[in-house]
């Protein structure tokens, strides 16, 4: 007799393995479990639309075909939806078009993340209008490559959001002297990218109370970014910059986490605040014996965290092995990453791993593997 097992069970288990051994979403083995039975076909597909990439004109006529809302199957695999990475632009028959794209954000009920790449000058008002319907989405990743107007016209129809991501590498600025009409009272978490610094200001100033999370890809004029730090320091719980100096820490007495990526002397790291839990730092060989020294001297009492990022495996070898030693003498973790990989402590600090885009399975932390280990590397 077939034991048929429950479907939460069966989601349970597709959510395990999908997937590959790279840690990304494995579509093609997704698409391979919807076949082995009636049963599973539902159950697969749900987490096969969970996170959906749309590129072209075909994706997006093949995904809302399958979420008509008009049958079961449909307004099931719809409510699934929870992230769509989209690229929208006018120009080709075969591209996304402003209206597939609001037909196609309609369609998804329970959508928390947009990641949009614009190629458009502006939204026709009637898009605009389509797209102020969509009230779940909390996480906003933009990219526009011709002007920031839409930028602008996207934080006035999406004012729920609560995590930003926001880049223009056009580097447009005549629009950049527009101001925000919209309140963004929920932002919590905002990352600032290529082209964008203009930006910052006017998104901060229609923020609300619960800001605590900046970003920054790029330093900021000496005289902006004193006045982000007066006005937002206090309420920050984490800041990641390229650089920084004692006055940034003096400013941001509040921080569970500091990302910096040069430490170039002590008297920053003595600058750091009690309330720290994690530090992550690029290594080169003066910024590890910084820490190593501000560890075993002044570690302060909080701090629970360390990340290095490396870019090359053998270099600071020696180096992060003593790092890793005194880490271990005081409680701390140490986690050594590539340049470019993800760090997913700032979600766990503060409780928003929602807005993680998705999907990738974390590796194994170095810091958690036998003593002995050969090297500080995640292989």
């Amino acid at each position: 007799m077939a034991i048929l097992l429950p479907s939460e069970l069966v989601l349970d288990i597709l959510k395990l393995i999908q997937y590959d051994e790279d840690g990304t979403l494995d579509y093609h083995g997704l698409r391979n479990y919807a076949l082995v039975c009636k049963r599973w076909v539902w159950e697969a597909q749900r987490v096969l639309f969970r996170h959906a990439v749309l590129r072209k004109w075909t994706d997006v006529v093949s995904f809302q075909t399958a979420l008509v809302r008009s049958t079961e199957k449909g307004r099931y695999i719809s409510n699934a939806v929870r992230s769509i990475t989209i690229r929208v632009e006018d120009s080709l028959p075969e591209n996304v078009s402003q209206d597939d794209f609001a037909q196609t954000l309609l369609l998804c009920p329970h959508i928390h993340r947009l990641n949009i790449d614009l190629f458009i000058p502006s939204f026709e008002p009637t898009t605009l209008a389509l797209l102020r319907n969509i009230t779940s989405l909390t996480a906003l990743d933009i990219s526009s490559y011709r002007q920031t107007r839409v930028i602008y016209q996207l934080l006035d129809a999406f004012r729920t959001i609560e995590y930003l991501h926001v880049a223009s590498p056009s580097h447009d600025v005549p629009s950049l002297l527009l101001p925000l009409r919209s309140k963004l009272p929920n932002l919590r978490w905002l990352r600032v990218g290529e082209g964008a610094s203009a930006l910052l200001p006017k998104i901060l100033h229609v923020s609300g109370s619960k800001f605590e999370i900046l970003e920054l890809s790029s330093p900021l004029p000496d005289p902006l970014f004193a006045t982000v730090l007066h006005t937002y320091g206090p309420n920050l719980r984490s800041l990641r910059v390229p650089e920084a100096g004692t006055f940034a820490l003096n400013h941001c007495r509040n921080l569970v986490e500091f990302r910096c990526d040069t430490i170039s002397s002590g008297a920053m790291l003595r600058a750091l605040p009690t309330t720290i839990r994690h530090l992550e730092f690029t290594a080169t060989g003066l910024a590890i014996q910084l820490v190593l020294h501000h560890i075993w001297n002044s570690c302060p009492p909080n701090l629970r965290v360390v990340t290095c990022r490396v870019e090359y495996r053998d270099e600071y070898h020696s180096g992060l092995c003593t790092l890793n030693d005194r880490c271990v003498s005081k409680g701390i973790e140490l986690r050594c990453h590539g340049p470019y990989q993800k760090n997913d402590e700032t979600s766990r600090l503060l409780n928003i791993s929602h807005y993680s885009h998705a999907p990738r399975r974390p590796k194994p932390l170095a810091s958690n593997r036998p003593r002995q280990w050969a090297t500080p590397f995640d292989t």
